[in-house]
């Protein structure tokens, strides 16, 4: 798990990702719903290692948080272009959304 200051951090964190899932959880320093469920995600993130996990601090960003009206809000990237977006605070949610774009699920997208 990796974080996010900026835009060009994000950026530079999606393109040397290369071809890999990059779960991005956009929060801000003063989403109390993003600190309570960060626990959750550090764990879901050492089970799913093979995807890539990044704290966004949208605070200090412009571009890559166009369109984002709620924290949290999780994007998946690969290969630098969204495939998925959800808003919320449900730790299984979020779980199930990363099992979904993982290897033991691939067929199913």
């Amino acid at each position: 798990m990796s974080s996010a200051r900026t835009d060009d951090e994000l950026g530079l964190k999606l393109q040397q990702s290369q071809d890999k899932l990059v779960w991005t959880m956009f929060g801000s320093s003063w989403c109390h719903h993003c600190h309570e469920l960060f626990p959750s995600v550090y764990e879901i993130s050492k089970r799913f290692q093979k995807q890539e996990f990044v704290v966004a601090q949208m605070d200090y960003m412009d571009h890559a948080v166009k369109g984002i009206k709620y924290t949290p809000t999780f994007r998946l990237y690969k290969s630098g272009r969204r495939m998925d977006e959800f808003v919320g605070t449900d730790a299984q949610r979020v779980q199930d959304h990363v099992w979904l774009w993982s290897d033991s699920n691939a067929g199913s997208h």
